[in-house]
């Protein structure tokens, strides 16, 4: 909510967020909703498509698993919906927006 509370402040409202929305703090569903009502362009990221596609047996550490595991369960049905249709990349003119490396081959 920091960031989010200075972009405010700003009054900067249009950003791009990178993805892995979930599986790193203790409030997923907040920071799903909080994204929801601005209007930026969000993208996923692998923890956001390990949550809704389910946790994969490799790839996360025993913690980044672990916290995974936990946030599938705070997380509701519409949230999760949400993070599902997010788009892997965004691509515009001559740039393009990822999460992690367009040439990466584990991509989701």
């Amino acid at each position: 909510m920091a960031v989010l509370n200075r972009l405010d402040e700003l009054e900067i409202k249009d950003a791009i967020v990178l993805g892995d929305i979930v599986g790193y703090g203790p409030h997923p569903m907040e920071c799903i909703r909080e994204l929801q009502k601005r209007n930026f362009l969000v993208i996923k990221g692998n923890h956001d498509h390990a949550l809704v596609t389910g946790i994969p047996a490799r790839g996360f550490s025993p913690v980044g698993r672990w916290v995974l595991e936990w946030s599938a369960a705070e997380v509701e049905k519409a949230e999760c919906d949400w993070l599902a249709n997010l788009p892997a990349y965004h691509q515009q003119d001559n740039w393009i927006a990822v999460h992690g490396a367009p040439q990466d081959k584990t991509f989701f």
